[in-house]
């Protein structure tokens, strides 16, 4: 295991009998049969498991053996639940539940999901595991087993034994995606009886590489990404940067780079040399828009170009104070409005920009109003840029 894997924080809940290994904390409610690994090492040795071999301790896990509830002793890293989960803001890499959330009631739900959004990076990953209601019901249509009623309704052994919410993929996902969470995909089912889990990404700040509806490059075109940053274009042949530290882990990564500076008109490179340019958010940084302009129209054959729109300045609070133009499209021209940087600098404030940036990008966002407000700037986030396609010129306009 690499050094970054190894410092990832993965938190299973609602654990139970299942004690997954080094790399994770296993975290289930305080009761009567459940202790923890400091105290039962005894109990961490019969139950510790990988994720990948979940029922690796449990092999006589089958629908006969699962007919009667049985007592039996859990252990746990640490106490906790969906509505008090253990971890600092911003700090999980992982989360998974297995058979877990169908025990929350709808307002529970979203609240645990709050949680989730609070306590979960950027990236993370939520994986969410629950009984297949449909199928269920056709094989007790089918065979008359009781066992399908427990399936369908919990063990019901106590007061939180009971299945609250009969889950579809389909509300499971309305319900998560609602939360700012992107659905990834369905992994097996690794039960006796019928279910699914699905897989979640907690989304950061996006890359327009990631959101823009780009044209096709063939696999023989010369792509160069000029101004990479932290985003660098994985098609690219070549990454030109003016800050050598962008450069640095693509060239570690035995990628083309040059440290060059548009400003400069990138003599070294010849005319036309580039099939495809990918520029991203870099022209609303440049001094002089039209001379580099007339630079890419040299060195490239087409290429795009995109840039935050008005709009999405004015929403961030004109976070960005490096920013010397509003931008916009008229047809196939770019026009460079210089921005007038005393007035802005009366209307920024940077704790206005933190609560902007975490309702539209980051979270956790704790309200209807405020999830749906992230919701609207994902779809749009593609429309509040602008995205110039050019091929032969790039042509641009500045106002001054």
């Amino acid at each position: 295991m690499d050094d970054g894997a190894s410092l990832a924080v993965r938190l299973h809940l609602g654990s139970g009998s299942v004690y997954l290994g080094p790399g994770w904390t296993n975290i289930d409610i305080p009761g009567p049969h459940t202790f923890l690994a400091k105290d039962r090492p005894d109990l961490v040795l019969r139950y510790v498991t990988k994720d990948e071999d979940y029922y690796g301790r449990h092999r006589d896990k089958t629908i006969e053996t699962m007919r009667q509830p049985r007592e039996q002793e859990y252990v746990c890293d640490a106490y906790g639940s969906f509505d008090n989960i253990p971890a600092e803001y911003w700090s999980v890499d992982e989360i998974l539940a297995r058979h877990v959330f169908e025990h929350l009631s709808i307002t529970e739900a979203h609240k645990a999901l709050d949680q989730v959004d609070g306590v979960m990076k950027s990236g993370g990953i939520l994986r969410l595991d629950v009984p297949e209601n449909e199928e269920t019901l056709e094989l007790y249509r089918q065979t008359g087993d009781q066992f399908y009623k427990r399936a369908l309704f919990g063990p019901r052994r106590d007061a939180r034994g009971y299945h609250l919410i009969a889950y579809s993929r389909e509300l499971l996902r309305s319900i998560v995606e609602e939360h700012g969470f992107v659905y990834e995909a369905e992994e097996p089912n690794i039960h006796v009886y019928p279910a699914f889990c699905l897989r979640f990404r907690k989304p950061g700040v996006r890359a327009p590489r990631d959101y823009i509806q780009l044209p096709d490059i063939p696999k023989n075109w010369f792509v160069a990404d000029i101004g990479p940053g932290q985003y660098p274009h994985p098609r690219a042949d070549i990454y030109i940067d003016v800050n050598d530290r962008n450069l640095e882990p693509l060239r570690k990564a035995g990628k083309m780079t040059r440290n060059f500076s548009i400003s400069d008109g990138l003599r070294q490179i010849e005319d036309k040399q580039f099939d495809y340019i990918w520029c991203s958010h870099v022209f609303e940084h440049i001094e002089d828009p039209i001379a580099a302009a007339a630079t890419f129209s040299r060195i490239g054959k087409r290429g795009t170009i995109v840039t935050p729109g008005p709009l999405k300045e004015e929403l961030f609070n004109h976070e960005e104070k490096d920013h010397l133009w509003f931008v916009q499209k008229s047809g196939e021209v770019l026009t460079f409005i210089r921005k007038d940087p005393s007035q802005l600098e009366r209307v920024r404030d940077e704790e206005a920009q933190k609560i902007l940036c975490r309702f539209m990008r980051t979270g956790p966002n704790q309200s209807k109003d405020q999830r749906y407000i992230r919701q609207w700037f994902y779809k749009h986030e593609a429309d509040l840029d602008v995205t110039l396609h050019w091929e032969g010129q790039l042509k641009v306009r500045v106002i001054q």
